[in-house]
């Protein structure tokens, strides 16, 4: 909601309900919802895209947002320098292998994109993390 209410286009791929209410609302009619996971959105994706921005909050472990992430980028979603802006959820119970978790997910980020920032903003949990990355799509090899 706050990137439609600073006039922004954002297409919302969750699978989860969203309130959209553009009559309390006008700015929610900038948000197109698709209920589907990301991997499984690829049409909607590129019809809507390329986009300037990725935001992703999603409640899985490290390791494996960065991965999806990394499949949303070949999907051919994102502009070349798009930012990229990921929420690094600790899922397991244990908070002492949160350094090298966050290590690994920054390690999988870095096939795409190069990490510009990585740290502990305050509105994040004490299991959260904030990654911020620009989106650098591999040379294209030329025959």
């Amino acid at each position: 909601s706050f990137l439609a209410s600073r006039g922004a286009d954002v297409l919302a791929v969750d699978p989860g309900s969203l309130n959209l209410s553009p009559q309390a609302h006008p700015f929610h009619s900038r948000i197109k919802h698709v209920p589907k996971r990301a991997l499984d959105a690829e049409e909607e994706l590129a019809k809507f895209g390329p986009v300037d921005y990725l935001v992703c909050d999603i409640n899985i472990a490290p390791d494996l947002s960065a991965a999806m992430i990394v499949k949303v980028a070949d999907l051919g979603v994102l502009k070349p320098g798009a930012r990229l802006m990921l929420t690094l959820k600790m899922v397991q119970r244990a908070k002492k292998g949160f350094p090298e978790t966050r290590a690994k997910a920054i390690e999988i980020l870095e096939a795409r994109f190069k990490v510009w920032k990585s740290y502990h903003l305050f509105s994040n949990s004490h299991r959260e993390w904030t990654v911020l990355a620009i989106f650098n799509p591999p040379a294209s090899s030329s025959s």
